[in-house]
């Protein structure tokens, strides 16, 4: 199997930099054999998502072939916002000699309906400021809420539960009640 994974030297803190973004099966092949291997990638394979800036593709990837992630050699930097880019050949085992990886890529701005991913607000050194002086606020926020929601999800809960289990004693009362008088269980006697 080829696989193709893409590397994010400049990736945000949080997100991964080693991705796997494709992979083939090819034929067995014998010792000394060959066999071309198609990739095609788009935009949105490169894509990431970071909290400050939304989703986005980084300027920079760089594509690493190999049968698994263990025999990666890196290969070609690439700008995923340019076009066609053919990989030189790698030998990746002793089987396969040759491995050739053509990407073909779209441009964003030839998709219809597709823009560029970029955040919509740019990310300035005052908003990280503020986002990050927010954030114990906000989560203080958020536990608040959910212990407020917890507590009267489990007030209502256990009335609930309490209506439910006095109906069910109720109802069996009445069975065994009805069951004796019809002589369908009859009374044991109490143990000595």
């Amino acid at each position: 199997v080829a696989q193709v994974y893409a590397h994010f030297p400049k990736a945000p803190p949080g997100t991964p930099r080693l991705r796997l973004v494709g992979f083939r099966k090819t034929k067995l092949l014998k010792p000394m054999e060959q066999e071309v291997v198609r990739f095609d990638f788009y935009p949105r394979d490169f894509a990431m998502y970071a909290v400050l800036d939304g989703w986005r593709i980084e300027d920079s990837v760089i594509l690493s072939l190999g049968t698994s992630s263990a025999d990666l050699v890196p290969q070609e930097e690439l700008n995923p916002h340019s076009g066609t880019i053919v990989l030189p050949p790698k030998p990746s085992s002793a089987t396969k000699q040759k491995l050739l990886v053509k990407d073909l890529m779209m441009k964003v701005e030839d998709v219809p309906g597709i823009k560029p991913m970029t955040p919509l607000v740019p990310p300035s050194e005052a908003n990280t400021w503020i986002l990050w002086l927010l954030q114990p606020l906000l989560l203080a926020l958020v536990i608040g809420c959910a212990i407020l929601a917890t507590r009267e999800g489990n007030g209502d809960g256990e009335a609930h539960r309490e209506e439910l289990l006095l109906e069910e004693a109720e109802e069996m009362e009445e069975w065994e009640g009805a069951s004796q008088t019809r002589g369908l269980f009859p009374a044991f006697p109490a143990p000595l």
